[in-house]
């Protein structure tokens, strides 16, 4: 997961198990989240907006544009980022 504090600017990148994941955002204050549309997106996303979060999908052809290094986990979670905060990105939210 790659993530963006609010109120500091902070970049974080770490990675989590799927529970470990769901415990974690558990405890976060409400925010902006963004997947990128896999199979498996839409049963996060409903957990994910359990927890209280805006959850946004985005399908893999908009995000690839913004992988700026070798496709791995990291890089493509930074690029998923990206692609969210452009204006007029297209994105099923919920």
């Amino acid at each position: 997961m790659y993530w963006v504090t609010h109120e500091s600017g902070e970049i974080y990148n770490r990675k989590f198990g799927k529970k470990e994941l769901l415990e974690f955002l558990a405890q976060q204050e409400a925010g902006l989240i963004a997947i990128e549309a896999c199979g498996s997106a839409h049963w996060w996303r409903r957990k994910l907006m359990a927890l209280g979060h805006e959850v946004k999908l985005i399908h893999a052809k908009f995000v690839l544009p913004f992988v700026q290094s070798n496709k791995t986990d990291a890089a493509d979670a930074k690029a998923i980022w990206t692609a969210v905060r452009q204006p007029g990105m297209r994105h099923g939210s919920g």
